[in-house]
């Protein structure tokens, strides 16, 4: 079963939801007639911009009015408004669709729902609503490709004015431009690349190398269960397929450890890899409330600051006794604790790592961690990389990424990330990684960049291999586009086909939007031979917020197969200018 997507436990039997008020009459039909469509004769119709209203006759006319924003309280519709898991509306910028694969599934089943109870449906839009608009000329097509067999080019036949309509690139600051009525597909403006009919391609295009299938629809408990399982590994892991079983990509695995959210995962590793025989670095944590109190003299609040007496010497578990604690038998806090946590607390509330401890008092351990983050992270601190353990690059100091896109230094404050919804917390990374079969990990992102040096950085390139799975640092620097160069793509392409074809690759990057994503689909055009403005629309629905400028739009929608990203290749490195002179490359 695909690991993606799911539909709104709220419909009935039939497959039918039906939303207070969700039948609406049109306003006269007059003045509408000509911004109607009929899609399928007697059955569906489109209407965009259509008001609502109150007129009798025309209720009859339009049948039933299925509109996206009835839906709001639907978990998987939600009111077809765009979102990016674990991200706040500000944060996206004017990125408006399209909208997300389980949005996209359970809009599909409502409609087939709708259409068996009323017989007639319009899906309408409301006036004004140019992004409303783009997204549910999405749904309608993806509808129509997925549960009725037809072609983009027949969508594009019925649907043409919305099949020009631009959609902002991810996490832009700049509104997307609708095409004017005749103007050849793609001239958008300079940050409008992807267009309603290249997610319509995007949806055809999964559907037959067999990352959609038919059987994902073909009742409410299907579509339901593949909705679900696609918005848990995204509420849970930060990560989505792009070919259900053989890519996925995701945020650095810190970022969701780091993150206090209830719902998202806790550990890299499982606890028992910790075992006696391994010699790690302990640590012992001291609760320190945020407002203490000298009267009651005991430990702080879950979440309150912690000092943390860090041996700098590997132990093993034997020597755990060896290991000093600041706190009295008795559980309170001691002066002398309080008098090392005075001296620290003002330096930071992120970690820092002290070398010249005789500054604090002679005699205590080697080396003092304080930190903010929240108790769940407690357990992760031996999980993660630091320095020289941290192999995956470390960039210059005056690299600042000032021309970065910084699209994913995460807001652990925000509090739009929903919490868990499920009894069973989400298992660690390492075992989630071996559930969905993933043999490769390929790190894309260096260990110190914005976002991630704030929290310590990213995690020991060991932990993965030590559990069997490959590991691969390619760091690529986020600036300029993001756009990784050929030897890197190379690279990273060589690696994922190493790996058999039963088994699955996970690529990554800070966020797991930009240089992930474009490096992940470079390895699909070339094994599966798709074209990237096609493929660029289906990351945009299975992964959003994926691709996150407009130059990474731009040079995946220049291949137009394998053929084009082979010649691409050869030509930057320097050995094939005889098949770049054969046409058979369109970059420039």
């Amino acid at each position: 079963a695909m690991p993606s997507p799911a539909v709104p436990s709220s419909m009935q039997q039939t497959g039918c939801r039906q939303p207070q008020g969700a039948v609406r009459a049109a306003r006269g039909s007059g003045s509408q007639a000509g911004a109607k469509a009929e899609l399928i004769p007697g059955s569906l119709l489109w209407a965009p911009a259509l008001p609502r209203g109150s007129d009798g006759a025309a209720e009859t006319a339009l049948g039933h009015i299925l509109r996206m924003e009835d839906y709001g309280d639907d978990k998987h519709l939600r009111g077809g408004r765009y979102q990016v898991c674990h991200y706040s509306p500000s944060a996206v910028g004017h990125a408006s669709g399209p909208l997300a694969l389980d949005q996209v599934l359970s809009f599909c089943r409502l409609l087939e729902g709708q259409l068996a109870v009323h017989g007639l449906v319009t899906v309408a839009t409301k006036p004004g609503d140019s992004a409303g608009r783009s997204n549910a000329a999405v749904l309608v097509g993806a509808f129509l490709i997925l549960l009725r067999g037809w072609s983009v080019q027949a969508v594009h036949s019925k649907m043409g004015e919305e099949a020009r309509s631009f959609f902002p690139c991810s996490w832009s600051r700049t509104p997307a431009m609708r095409a004017p009525a005749g103007s050849p597909q793609g001239q958008g403006g300079p940050s409008s690349v992807l267009t309603v009919r290249a997610c319509w391609e995007g949806i055809a295009m999964a559907l037959r190398v067999g990352w959609l299938q038919s059987e994902h629809l073909k009742d409410e408990f299907t579509t339901n269960l593949v909705c679900s399982q696609y918005r848990r590994t995204m509420q849970e892991y930060d990560a989505a397929w792009l070919a259900p079983g053989h890519m996925l990509v995701c945020a650095d695995p810190m970022t969701v450890i780091r993150d206090p959210n209830p719902s998202t995962c806790c550990h890299l590793t499982p606890p028992a890899s910790f075992s006696k025989s391994k010699s790690v670095s302990k640590e012992l944590l001291l609760e320190v409330p945020s407002e203490r109190s000298f009267a009651s003299g005991k430990g702080g609040a879950a979440g309150g600051r912690r000092l943390s007496v860090v041996s700098t010497t590997s132990t093993t578990e034997e020597e755990h006794s060896n290991f000093t604690s600041l706190d009295s038998p008795d559980g309170t806090i001691s002066e002398e604790a309080w008098e090392i946590f005075d001296k620290l607390e003002s330096m930071s509330e992120a970690t820092v790592d002290f070398d010249a401890v005789e500054r604090i008092q002679a005699g205590l351990p080697t080396a003092v961690t304080v930190t903010s983050f929240s108790e769940k992270d407690a357990d992760a601190q031996t999980e993660q990389g630091h320095d020289e353990g941290c192999s995956g690059g470390i960039m210059d100091d005056d690299d600042d990424g000032a021309d970065s896109v910084h699209t994913v230094c995460k807001d652990y404050g925000d509090t739009m990330v929903t919490r868990a919804t499920t009894p069973q917390p989400p298992c660690d990374f390492v075992t989630w990684c071996q559930n969905h079969s993933v043999a490769q990990v390929v790190r894309v992102n260096f260990s110190n960049e914005p976002g991630l040096k704030n929290i310590g950085g990213s995690y020991h390139a060991a932990t993965f291999e030590a559990h069997g799975i490959q590991h691969l640092d390619v760091p690529v620097h986020d600036h300029g586009g993001g756009v990784p160069d050929a030897q890197a793509l190379c690279e990273v392409m060589e690696a994922c086909k190493a790996v058999p074809k039963h088994q699955a690759r996970l690529v990554h990057c800070k966020g797991g939007f930009g240089r992930s994503v474009l490096m992940a689909c470079c390895s699909l055009i070339s094994e599966f031979d798709v074209p990237g403005a096609a493929l660029l629309g289906w990351v945009r629905i299975a992964r959003p917020g994926a691709i996150t400028t407009p130059q990474q739009e731009r040079f995946l929608c220049q291949f137009r197969g394998a053929a084009d990203l082979e010649c691409y290749l050869r030509a930057r490195a320097g050995g094939a200018s005889a098949g770049a002179s054969q046409g058979c490359c369109t970059i420039s």
